[in-house]
């Protein structure tokens, strides 16, 4: 399912006065808590997508200003979407979250995130304030 807050799917830019998230998430209560958290401020409109592969498709068509992604998730996950997405994404700062998996633990998922480009990484169970000042980080100077 993909959801959108605050705007229609069509859109392919953002304006002066707002800045495009998208939230690659396929665990539906970490997407409604970060949803929920980012949808209280007026400047974000958040494009929920459920795994990287149709991030990777919304990507080919649309610009956003960030991208959040989960780093394990079915058809294609976070990593290979950040190495396979900056193509169509260039420099548009990418942050990675993970809890770890199966055979790696969070620790080495994310250090895997950052070698291939997400500017900043966050463990599991997320914390709304470190997420809301990894955002601000990773928009800090960034061109429009």
């Amino acid at each position: 399912m993909n959801t959108v807050a605050g705007t229609d799917l069509d859109h392919s830019a953002s304006t002066d006065q707002t800045l495009k998230i998208l939230l690659v998430e396929d665990d539906h209560w970490m997407a409604d808590f970060v949803m929920s958290l980012l949808t209280k401020y007026p400047e974000y409109v958040v494009i929920r997508m459920p795994n990287g592969m149709d991030a990777f498709h919304y990507l080919s068509n649309n610009k956003v200003d960030l991208i959040l992604t989960d780093i394990l998730m079915p058809e294609m996950d976070g990593i290979e979407l950040i190495q396979k997405g900056r193509q169509l994404f260039g420099d548009t700062p990418v942050i990675a979250f993970s809890g770890g998996g199966f055979r790696l633990d969070q620790t080495e998922l994310l250090k895997y995130a950052q070698i291939f480009g997400a500017k900043r990484v966050l463990d599991k169970p997320v914390r709304p304030q470190a997420l809301l000042d990894a955002i601000q980080s990773a928009l800090a100077g960034r061109e429009k």
